[in-house]
């Protein structure tokens, strides 16, 4: 493929995927809040969806997809040879969110197994911290969610 249609395939995928963004959650035309929820850095989103920078490692690439909810390949196949309209989503649809087993005691990610070492560390990063925050909102009491917990007695 020559730069000028490398180019166009490129600033095509940005467009797309400020689309995919919206339609995983209306809520994400915001950015920073998909970067946030998503554990991306606004800079390597920004720079992807602006079609400034096209050098992405595949690991990197890979939690894109996920973070996008998109099939492996996705963004090289939409860059790849002829120009694309959609692109290829993860299927079948999997359960999103986490969840706390109170039996084990543990927070159960789906889909973590699926993650690069790298985004397995972002995931357990999370995970520690916001079993710390669960731990000292029962303990100290607290508001989530609109939900007011109050201190446990000891």
């Amino acid at each position: 493929m020559d730069a000028p249609t490398q180019r166009e395939a490129w600033q095509r995928l940005g467009t797309l995927l400020r689309a995919r963004r919206a339609e995983i959650d209306p809520r994400y035309k915001n950015r920073a809040l998909f970067c946030e929820e998503r554990g991306m850095t606004p800079r390597v989103i920004s720079d992807l969806e602006g079609a400034r920078r096209r050098n992405f490692e595949p690991e990197t690439l890979r939690l894109i997809e996920i973070a996008y909810e998109l099939a492996p390949g996705a963004i090289t196949d939409a860059t790849k040879g002829t120009p694309v309209d959609c692109l290829r989503t993860a299927t079948p649809p999997r359960e999103r969110s986490a969840r706390i087993s109170t039996e084990a005691g543990v927070l159960i990610v789906p889909g973590l197994g699926e993650l690069p070492p790298a985004g397995q560390r972002v995931v357990q990063e999370q995970a520690e911290r916001l079993t710390s925050d669960i731990a000292r909102l029962l303990k100290e009491g607290g508001t989530i969610d609109g939900l007011t917990l109050p201190p446990q007695e000891d």
